[in-house]
């Protein structure tokens, strides 16, 4: 089945979003992005997503936030400055709101939080559907392998019942990627996978997201 005109609407508001997230970002903008009328435009943008474009906006700009507060020694004005908020209070208030902890106490302790991912709309339609959203490419028979030597580090390892994918997100929440992308000392890329024999605990399949 080929992808919707409103899949690819929100996907070309998504990619504006992206591209644009430190300009001011107004409806006009994504309406002349998708080519629809600004309330029809928001219309979609929520029927399909969950939330309206600012409210992604926001979730965005609060977790690079976030990110900057987690890895480096900035005060907080600063950060909110940067990232389109005009006060420390209004920062506050929403970081809190996102995050469920004040940013004053985040850039301190660090603990691991729900960052927002913004997942790209059509990715998200053709996984669903069982497509695969990569360009299928010859592979080379040529292989190099080089050897990282990484600090031991232990493993973090959410159980789902399910082996797919999206089962598994209903089973333990679909913000499992940006809890896991708040802390600093994972991988550079979590996943879902399934555990070796002798990690799976009874009465469970071995599957689930770790990083």
């Amino acid at each position: 089945m080929e992808l919707s005109d409103h899949i690819i609407a929100v996907g070309k508001m998504q990619k504006y979003i992206d591209s644009h997230i430190e300009d001011e970002i107004t409806l006009e903008d994504l309406s002349h992005a998708c080519g629809y009328s600004k309330y029809y435009a928001l219309r979609i943008f929520k029927e399909l997503t969950g939330k309206t474009p600012f409210e992604v906006i926001r979730a965005i700009r609060l977790t690079r936030a976030a990110e900057a507060l987690r890895d480096s020694n900035r005060k907080v004005v600063d950060v909110a400055l940067d990232n389109g908020f005009d006060s420390h209070d209004g920062f506050t208030k929403a970081f809190s709101r996102q995050f469920e902890i004040t940013p004053q106490k985040y850039s301190h302790e660090t603990p691991a939080i729900n960052y927002f991912v913004h997942y790209p709309i059509e990715a998200y339609y053709k996984l669903k559907e069982g497509k695969d959203s990569m360009p299928k490419e010859k592979v080379s028979t040529t292989v190099t392998v080089s050897v990282i030597e990484r600090p031991a580090r232990k493993l973090i390892f959410i159980r789902t019942g399910s082996s797919d994918y999206f089962a598994a997100c209903e089973e333990v929440g679909c913000d499992w990627e940006g809890f896991y992308n708040s802390i600093p000392e994972k991988f550079d890329t979590a996943a879902g996978g399934r555990l070796p024999k002798f990690l799976v605990k009874p009465g469970t399949n071995g599957t689930g997201f770790f990083c």
